[in-house]
């Protein structure tokens, strides 16, 4: 039995990486009689960067107050990340990246079926590599290891291709009230906000097969919201 889950998520965004290695828990948690499906979903966490993207240190010093309160959340990022199995890197790109190009290139590799590869190789580029994935160049690299031809990507990103469809979706998630992410949702029914534990996963899986099976449906456990109501989770 296949179960879809739409992921919201931004590429620059490490609690995403982070969810993806752990819903992947899950997913072999649960066993090979069903097949969980991800399709990751655009969200631009600094939709108003320009295009060149914006110099890391002075970003994140306005946005965390100081370069001391950066470099420790970095560290215990780093720490989480290490509890994962990814080596975020100490030394990211010099710049915060505009990634709606990234998104435009999730959407061409859905297209094509090589999404998840794709998504891995942007999280491995940016988080661990430095790679700066706002950059076409990059991008049609960093394509090429999910299995896409780079000459391909790299017309595609150069024209304005798939633009107005990212912005389309991101709108559409955002009038559901998903204002923060990774989040996830399981089969069009259940909703998970943040990198939740792989337990908090699998018990989504569950309870969307239980209800497939007609059982009577259950409050969802802790961690688990119904997206008819996302303001619960």
């Amino acid at each position: 039995m296949k179960i879809t889950v739409d992921v919201v998520s931004d590429v620059v965004c490490p609690w995403c990486f982070v969810g993806k290695r752990r819903i992947e828990k899950a997913i072999r948690a649960l066993g090979g009689a069903h097949q969980v499906d991800l399709t990751w979903r655009p969200f631009e966490l600094n939709p108003n960067l320009p295009r060149e993207g914006a110099e890391r240190t002075a970003y994140r010093v306005k946005k965390f107050g100081s370069l001391e309160r950066s470099r420790e959340l970095e560290a215990q990022m780093r720490r989480v990340g290490e509890s994962e199995g990814i080596a975020f890197t100490a030394t990211p790109s010099a710049k915060i990246p505009n990634t709606r190009d990234a998104h435009r290139l999730l959407a061409f590799a859905l297209a094509r079926g090589q999404q998840d590869a794709v998504c891995e190789a942007l999280f491995e580029a940016y988080f661990i590599e430095g790679a700066d994935v706002g950059r076409v160049d990059e991008l049609a690299r960093i394509a090429a290891r999910g299995g896409l031809e780079a000459a391909e990507v790299a017309a595609y990103l150069h024209s304005t291709a798939g633009a107005e469809e990212v912005c389309a979706e991101e709108a559409h998630y955002a009038a559901q009230g998903i204002s923060g992410v990774p989040f996830f949702i399981v089969d069009g029914t259940f909703a998970l906000s943040g990198a939740q534990p792989p337990e908090a996963f699998l018990q989504a899986f569950r309870q969307t097969l239980d209800a497939r099976g007609g059982a009577v449906a259950a409050e969802p456990a802790e961690g688990v919201c119904r997206l008819d109501n996302p303001d619960a989770c």
